[in-house]
């Protein structure tokens, strides 16, 4: 060994782990994985394929079945309660009847139960009140609607620079723009 440096010795603790997996047996885009071990026996499920909403479930390693239950995908409209601040979330609802029960869920998901942080992608939200932190600030935003995201044609994501739908339009928002 060179630049004076002494000979160690360094030993590491290898742990080998086994992931299994499968193709969405309904459309085959989605690939499900998971640890054998952390369903060894148990039931698991429903999980839910992020193409085709179909929703599987098993016991162990060596069963896959479809679950009762569907999921579609859905685009949530979120408020700045300050300002003109819209948020649009991708999300989802499992076998939705589209009614103001499932409204109020999404409304209470979206302001009380979670932080933005679960759903902005970022790493940290901090709300500073009357100069006291707040690492995990709910219902910094209000919300406002939910829609399917099949009932978005599929031509309104083809519009304008981005590639997105006129998203103030698909929610029935009005602008200075929209009303002329």
């Amino acid at each position: 060994m060179g630049c004076g440096a002494k000979e160690a010795a360094v030993v590491v603790d290898l742990k080998q782990t086994v992931t299994l997996g499968f193709d969405c047996p309904a459309c085959g885009k989605h690939r499900f994985s998971y640890v054998p071990e952390s369903h060894d026996g148990r039931r698991w499920g429903p999980w839910y394929c992020d193409a085709c909403g179909a929703g599987w479930c098993g016991t162990g390693t060596d069963m896959v079945e479809a679950a009762r239950s569907r999921r579609v995908a859905t685009y949530v409209l979120l408020k700045d309660p300050a300002r003109d601040l819209y948020l649009v979330v991708r999300s989802g609802r499992t076998d939705p009847k589209w009614d103001d029960e499932e409204r109020e869920q999404d409304r209470y998901f979206f302001e009380e139960h979670t932080c933005p942080t679960n759903f902005l992608g970022v790493d940290a939200a901090v709300l500073i009140e009357n100069g006291w932190p707040d690492p995990d600030p709910h219902g910094v935003f209000k919300y406002v609607a939910t829609v399917r995201a099949d009932s978005i044609p599929v031509e309104e994501f083809n519009t304008g620079m981005t590639g997105h739908p006129d998203w103030m339009a698909v929610f029935g928002i009005k602008t200075k723009e929209s009303e002329g």
